[in-house]
């Protein structure tokens, strides 16, 4: 398996590797988040980042991904345990962290390009 991120912990390489092999997607670009490791602070400004690139974020829910989306195509997404695998094709990226509340990295992970009819099968 190709290195995603030198910096990404290998449990968020295989959560990435697995949601790039489930929607049949090819990772374009990596954004590194760093954080202070203060209550929330790597959400907050990896919100904000996303933000800044025009994306809907997904809800939180622990250290689960959160997909991303162009926010003019889209103003909701729902927590990741309620998108299925073939939804994961139409999400523009997705939003990891090993621990949103007072993680010190978070990461940006855009697709190439919209998937959809991807990963359908």
């Amino acid at each position: 398996m190709k290195q995603i991120n030198p910096t990404m912990s290998s449990r968020l390489e295989a959560l990435a590797q697995k949601i790039v092999e489930g929607s049949g997607r090819v990772i374009g670009s990596v954004i590194h988040i760093e954080g202070t490791g203060e209550d929330f602070d790597i959400n907050t400004r990896a919100e904000h980042r996303c933000r800044e690139l025009g994306f809907a974020i997904g809800s939180m829910c622990r250290d689960e991904p959160r997909g991303l989306a162009n926010a003019h195509e889209i103003s909701h997404i729902a927590k990741w345990r309620n998108i299925s695998r073939q939804d994961w094709c139409q999400l523009d990226g997705v939003l990891l962290s090993d621990d949103f509340r007072c993680g010190r990295d978070a990461y940006i992970v855009l697709f190439e390009d919209k998937g959809w009819g991807h990963g359908n099968s």
